[in-house]
């Protein structure tokens, strides 16, 4: 309370006072420009697993529409790069190869 107070001083009321407002993270860009690399890698690990229900080449539909932006695919490669890289974490108390 006291810091909002502090803060009244030198920023507007409305700035303040005004409800919670979320914001996203722009995953999708990232996954076609700085992480595209690391995730190529880690579902081409993820295909030669042979860990999903799910063949390569459905991954690499997936990765492609992505990619060239026939769909929007971050929330679904997301989930496939942190499994890959639990798996990379957890594989010497799992059996995935």
């Amino acid at each position: 309370m006291i810091l909002k107070e502090v803060a009244h001083r030198y920023v507007p009321k409305e700035l303040l006072d005004r409800p919670k407002k979320g914001f996203s993270v722009p995953i999708g860009d990232w996954m076609k420009g700085e992480l595209r690399e690391l995730l190529r890698e880690k579902l081409e690990h993820l295909v030669l697993s042979k860990f999903l229900p799910i063949t390569g080449e459905d991954i690499w539909h997936v990765f492609d529409n992505h990619m060239n932006e026939t769909e929007n695919n971050h929330v679904k490669l997301w989930v496939l790069l942190m499994l890959q890289l639990w798996i990379d974490k957890n594989e010497t108390f799992i059996n995935v190869k």
